[in-house]
């Protein structure tokens, strides 16, 4: 097939409704998003976010600065009150573009969210603070692009109650602590969405911390899940893992199931007791699905530090698997059996138990 540019004679036109459309760009060559322009004007970030590009084995990846020849885009209109507007591609290829600045270069850090399950990609979600950031929306602030519509994976901060441009966002940046009078931290609230599910239990979700070594070490990075009541601190341990079915987006912060806490010490300790409830009791619960093939979710609670040793046997009381034999601190765990043993063999079809010993609990 051969192909040609549109004609070069005037910029190419397109009216963007409120809230995101799909763009791309009808030239046979690059063009810079710096030179767009909106209605005769700059395509500034308070009209325009800039576009969301999408990569094989990378997933959505914001800040785009050029527009490749035939590419489509996300862009989204965050004009307020909502109104549509003309955008506007001029015929002017791309100069060579400098590297576009990030928050390396300038005052503050960020940390990276990656999440990935069986394929699915989520690399670009991200939160920080910034010299010049709000507590609530500002030019810093990038929302979330649409889920894939097959086998999509989203990693997002839930900001339904803000005023100013509420929604959900790939990109939460606050004001440094120095600048923001009476705290000594910062709270992001997180959720994941998914519209997919390989099994009836659902999939492993691995969340992936980076960009922990650039926080001031005299402040804590901890991670709460509040399904499971567990905390973990981020600079020891920067993956998470757990298991998820198909789950839709939630609107509002509160409803989020993760949340970091960034600060001193005493802010964390005091956001955690008001916000994490640890297991009344140790507690083992029943496995889901059941029955199950290929795979089944095992979940248990713990109520205080210490040994915790989880079992699978056969009916015949010979053991097939060991799950957990090891110190645990307090919350909610889960494991997925496979219908493995511990050489990693398939056991036969037929009946298992599970047996947990915590201290002076013994359940089965």
């Amino acid at each position: 097939i051969t192909a040609g540019s549109t004609p070069t004679d005037g910029p190419w036109q397109l009216e963007l409704a409120p809230g995101w459309n799909q763009v791309g760009n009808p030239f046979a060559f690059a063009v810079a998003w710096d030179s767009v322009r909106v209605e005769g004007g700059e395509a500034r970030d308070a009209v325009v976010e800039p576009p969301v590009a999408w990569a094989a084995g990378a997933g959505y990846q914001d800040g785009v600065q050029v527009l490749e020849p035939w590419q489509g885009y996300w862009v989204k209109n965050i004009t307020d009150p909502p109104r549509a507007v003309m955008l506007e591609i001029p015929a002017r290829e791309a100069p060579v573009i400098e590297p576009a600045k990030t928050l390396a270069d300038e005052e503050g850090w960020r940390i990276t969210i990656r999440a990935s399950a069986a394929g699915a990609l989520d690399a670009n979600t991200r939160l920080g603070c910034a010299s010049g950031a709000a507590a609530g929306w500002d030019l810093l602030d990038r929302s979330e692009p649409p889920l894939s519509p097959e086998r999509g994976l989203s990693v997002y901060f839930p900001h339904g109650e803000w005023d100013r441009h509420p929604g959900a966002y790939t990109a939460d940046i606050r004001a440094t602590m120095e600048s923001t009078a009476g705290t000594s931290g910062h709270r992001w609230c997180f959720d994941v969405a998914k519209n997919f599910r390989d099994e009836d239990s659902g999939n492993t979700v691995s969340l992936e911390f980076s960009g922990q070594d650039a926080v001031s070490p005299d402040l804590a990075i901890s991670l709460l899940d509040r399904v499971l009541g567990r905390v973990q601190d981020l600079r020891d341990t920067p993956d998470y893992a757990f298991h998820l079915g198909a789950v839709e987006a939630v609107n509002a912060a509160a409803a989020a199931r993760f949340v970091l806490l960034v600060g001193d010490e005493d802010f964390v300790a005091g956001e955690l007791e008001g916000l994490s409830i640890p297991p009344a009791r140790t507690a083992l619960h029943q496995n889901y699905p059941n029955p199950f093939n290929p795979e089944t979710v095992i979940r248990w609670d713990v109520a205080e530090a210490g040994r915790v040793d989880l079992r699978i046997y056969d009916l015949a009381g010979a053991l097939v698997k060991s799950v957990q034999a090891g110190d645990l601190p307090p919350g909610g765990y889960e494991f997925v059996w496979r219908g493995e043993d511990d050489r990693g063999r398939q056991v036969a079809s037929g009946v298992y138990v599970y047996r947990l010993q915590a201290g002076a609990t013994v359940q089965t």
